[in-house]
């Protein structure tokens, strides 16, 4: 079992709207507040990039699960307004269920996917790496 069970992976749109220096002012904000709500969380490692409109990040937590997903994708709709948007992608390390939240002011949505089976393996697979 991986030490780091889920890596998430999430971006921050900002309206077009906001001027240049408003849009400088609220990146850091907005890092600011990624860095704090992923740490307390329990996230080991934060990596961010920006482009144009938007700030990308990528975090790893010790801690799976639905529950958890809902709890940051929560803690993120609290901070957003009128002029930005979120999206979080919280990938399970053992490929079971992953979690994808649209999130803006008004509320998220979520989809969920769950990684199906193969199958049995075939003998002949096993045959192979004995």
């Amino acid at each position: 079992m991986p030490k780091y069970k889920t890596e998430v992976f999430g971006q921050f749109i900002y309206s077009p709207e906001i001027s240049y220096d408003e849009l400088l002012k609220l990146e850091e904000d907005i890092k600011s507040f990624i860095t704090d709500t992923m740490e307390s969380f329990g996230a080991e490692f934060l990596a961010f990039e920006s482009e144009g409109d938007r700030t990308f990040f990528q975090g790893i937590l010790q801690e799976r699960g639905g529950e958890l997903a809902e709890k940051i994708a929560a803690a993120f709709t609290r901070k957003l307004n009128e002029h930005t948007e979120c999206k979080l992608m919280f990938v399970d390390k053992m490929l079971c269920e992953h979690h994808f939240y649209a999130l803006n002011h008004k509320g998220a949505k979520l989809e969920k996917m769950t990684m199906p089976a193969a199958g049995p393996l075939d003998k002949a697979l096993l045959a192979e790496g004995e």
